[in-house]
Formats: structure tokens, sequence, C-alpha cells
């Protein structure tokens, strides 16, 4: 891909543990870098700890500020090979189903303004919506928590992210959780009125 450089963190998506990524570096860019942190580990023979004027290691080890977080990459290496064992393609397509399921179904109950795209060559793993005004949005965010449905409240707006992992039945449980959750939320005007 010459590529020279390419530094990610572990993310969600890639069910990472905090603290755990990535770092690649050519052999070339590599002898050009001057490096302003050093760890331990950084030296070509670490364990002879009174060489003090040794060379840095010539693999990325270098790079290496210490003591590694171990469980974080024994846990990153077994989400990594879960996903690459059910396929990235395959993921991608089912979350794209489970997508299309609630961008379809949200965009049918009334008031809700679908703030994600419709068409599928735009869309992602993360449907958002909006709320009415009027709408204690709080309220229905807890309602739907209540039910064990994970969403996120994010600045008023609620935000739907399927995985792989889950199911279209599940995906319309959520709906109709959001459903009921707007049906019985109390109106912001009616909050402001008992305050």
């Amino acid at each position: 891909m010459k590529i020279d450089a390419l530094a990610a963190g572990g993310q969600k998506w890639q069910m990472a543990p905090h603290g755990t990524g990535f770092l690649y570096l050519t052999e070339a860019l590599q002898e050009n870098i001057t490096q302003q942190h050093v760890g331990w580990l950084a030296a070509r023979d670490p364990w002879d700890f009174f060489n003090f004027d040794q060379p840095l290691a010539a693999s990325a080890r270098r790079y290496e500020g210490g003591t590694l977080n171990i469980p974080g990459i024994w846990a990153l290496h077994a989400t990594l090979r879960r996903l690459l064992e059910f396929g990235l393609a395959e993921i991608e397509s089912h979350i794209l189903t489970l997508t299309q399921i609630l961008t379809d179904a949200l965009q049918t109950i009334d008031g809700v303004e679908l703030l994600s795209p419709v068409s599928a060559n735009e869309r992602a793993g993360i449907v958002a919506i909006q709320l009415p005004a009027q709408i204690d949005v709080n309220a229905v965010f807890q309602h739907i928590s209540a039910q064990n449905i994970t969403i996120s409240l994010r600045d008023g707006k609620l935000r739907y992210s399927p995985h792989f992992y889950n199911s279209p039945e599940e995906i319309m449980l959520a709906i109709e959780a959001t459903r009921e959750a707007l049906h019985k939320a109390p109106s912001n005007s009616a909050r402001d009125e008992i305050k």
C-alpha cells in the first residue's frame, strides 16, 4: 500500500480494550526519526542495564515506552481474531442490514427526525435521531436504558450503534422500546411546570 507511517488506536468497533493500538513505520522512516522519549525496551539489549551507549533496537521495539500492556494486547488479539473469523465483509453487510432496519422503522415514528444518511452508500454503523423539542429526551433515554437496551444520548440526540453480534430481533426490540418511551415521555413543558 506504500504506507510509510500508520498509527491507530484500538477502537470500540474493534471491541478493543482501552490503551491499545497500532504503529507501523517503514524501516527507512525509522532511520530518519529522532525519538523524543525512549523507554527501557528501546535499547538493542534492554537487559544490559549499564550499557548507556548502546544503539536503539533495530525493530519497532525501539518505540515501546516501557512495560507492555500484556492483557490489553492479548484481548486485542482475541477480538481481532474473532472479527476476522466472522469476516469483515460479512460484518459490514450485517451492520448495514441492521442500520437499514433502524433507518426504515425510526422514520415511521411520528415526530422523529432521522439525522443519519438514508442512502446505503453513505451510511455507517450509527443511526442518530432528533426527538421533537417538546419531548423530554432524557426521559426517553432512561426508559430505553431501563429495558436493558444500550444506546447513547449525545447532545440531545439518541444514537443507535449496532454491531455484528446484534440480531434483527434485538433491533426491533430497540425500536419498540423507543416508540413506547416516546409515548410515555413527559413533555419539556410539563417538566418545567413541575419545577
